[in-house]
């Protein structure tokens, strides 16, 4: 189903219909997957539900790379 806020810069799924995903390289996910925090800012998702691995933002941060299928 697709989100009306797609695109729209956020910092916290709440401000979004779907989710708010960070666009990180290669570097970045490597020192996620490793326990690194990365302070970020997203985008709102273009769709819900999400599927696929994603760097979802919490509170401006990114933690974790989450695999939904």
């Amino acid at each position: 189903m697709p989100a009306t806020d797609a695109g729209r810069i956020c910092g916290d799924a709440d401000e979004c219909e779907s989710s708010c995903l960070a666009t990180l390289n290669p570097s970045q996910i490597d020192r996620v997957r490793h326990g690194e925090s990365i302070r970020s800012l997203g985008h709102c998702a273009s769709a819900r539900p999400l599927v696929g691995c994603l760097a979802i933002v919490r509170r401006s941060v990114v933690d974790a790379i989450v695999c939904l299928d």
